[in-house]
């Protein structure tokens, strides 16, 4: 993921700053993981998800 500056103040753009901001921890908090544990964690997520879906909507 490619870093930038913001061209908008949180000011300005409050919204679009908490999500810039939130993509910058996930950023910071991935990067020192190897990429098969962020895929194991990912799918992991997913099938928690899927299950969650499956019971609620049933």
């Amino acid at each position: 993921m490619a870093t930038y500056k913001n061209s908008y103040s949180k000011q300005e753009d409050s919204l679009l700053w908490e999500i810039h901001e939130i993509r910058h921890r996930l950023h910071k908090s991935r990067k020192q993981k190897p990429l098969q544990e962020i895929n194991r964690e990912a799918i992991e997520k997913f099938h928690a998800w899927k299950k969650e879906r499956k019971i609620t909507h049933h």
